[in-house]
């Protein structure tokens, strides 16, 4: 009894100990970055830009305004190690949530900045990344109607388009792709107007080059092709009126028809949906007018499905992730003979709709 008492004191005084040891900040004394931008300065140079939420001591973790550093160098240490030598506080990025790049930094590479995320233990893997228009310190510095700090102001507009139309995309699905053999990257492709940030688009990538980019109206049909998701809406015009059609729930799957010499794919897609809106009061209860509806919005989703894969691969890009999926099915998949291949592999689409309400009335 007396050897168990010891040891239990023991092991307090042992945790006791180790706890007294720990370094313990208060959120006053450090200086934590939350969103990060890089931009292109020429063929050696980056230019560094953080934003730093400011609190204070009267009120404890409170939020009261944010502050930006900006600093060049031709790595990203020698970017950090400048920015470090212009706080007063340590600078601390475990809490970082936002990455934006320049739009031309994007286009000449970024996969040196990739390099640091993927191999700093202390960053979460939900990380957003984002390409914007113009410059990432523009986008960084702008002062928004939002009275919140940037990286909560546009990490919040991505949390909510994320939700509804926009594809799933962080870090971690990122830095996936980029490893993958037969699948390419995106991220949202942001824009700064007036007081706002909006999402223009999506951005795609090859490896650590943005190469192309689609509009954010076309964003539901890409993610509709690209995972199984809930919420989301679409609009589709038919006899004169446009009538919203809302995803309550879809799923999609790939089919592999042919082999590495010769592929072909069939994407089969299934919509189940609800009528939300018309331009006009009401929609006959008509059966036959409702199986109409839902062949014209099929029709449009398998269109523009289409016109969205010729799209890559005349870029030479594979989002979707086909040659991914081509890898999982034949043991003979080689990645230089699926580079060669898939310009002209053969994609089909087909879209199955199922409208199970057009609206309270009915």
């Amino acid at each position: 009894m007396q050897n168990r008492i010891r040891l239990i004191i023991m092991l307090f005084l042992s945790s006791f100990i180790l706890t007294s040891c720990q370094e313990i900040r208060s959120v006053e004394d450090i200086a934590i970055i939350q969103a990060a931008g890089y931009d292109y300065v020429d063929e050696k140079q980056t230019r560094g830009t953080i934003s730093v939420p400011q609190f204070s001591r009267a009120e404890l973790g409170a939020f009261t305004s944010e502050k930006y550093y900006t600093a060049t160098g031709e790595t990203l240490k020698e970017i950090h190690s400048k920015l470090q030598g212009k706080s007063s506080r340590p600078l601390v990025h475990g809490k970082l949530r936002l990455n934006i790049y320049g739009e031309e930094l994007a286009e000449n590479d970024i996969s040196f900045l990739l390099d640091n995320l993927i191999r700093d233990a202390s960053l979460g893997r939900e990380i957003y990344l984002t390409v914007v228009e113009g410059e990432a310190k523009d986008l960084i510095e702008g002062e928004y109607s939002e009275n919140e700090r940037t990286s909560r102001y546009i990490g919040g507009i991505l949390d909510n388009n994320i939700q509804e139309n926009f594809p799933t995309t962080n870090l971690h699905n990122f830095i996936y792709a980029y490893n993958a053999e037969g699948m390419d990257g995106f991220m949202p492709l942001l824009k700064k107007s007036g007081e706002h940030v909006i999402i223009k688009g999506i951005a795609f990538f090859k490896k650590g080059k943005y190469v192309h980019s689609i509009p954010f109206s076309d964003s539901f049909v890409f993610k509709v092709m690209k995972e199984d998701f809930k919420h989301g809406n679409r609009k589709v015009h038919f006899k004169d009126q446009d009538i919203v059609i809302e995803n309550i729930g879809s799923d999609v799957r790939y089919h592999v028809k042919g082999r590495m010499d010769d592929p072909k794919f069939l994407i089969d897609i299934n919509v189940t949906g609800i009528v939300n809106e018309t331009t006009r009061f009401g929609m006959p209860e008509d059966p036959k007018f409702i199986s109409k509806v839902k062949k014209k919005f099929a029709k449009d989703i398998e269109e523009r499905c289409t016109e969205l894969l010729k799209e890559f691969q005349e870029e030479n890009i594979d989002p979707i992730g086909l040659g991914n999926v081509m890898k999982s099915r034949d043991r003979r998949f080689d990645n230089k003979q699926w580079k060669e291949k898939y310009p002209s592999a053969k994609i089909d689409v087909n879209v199955n709709v199922q409208i199970n309400e057009t609206g309270i009335s009915q």
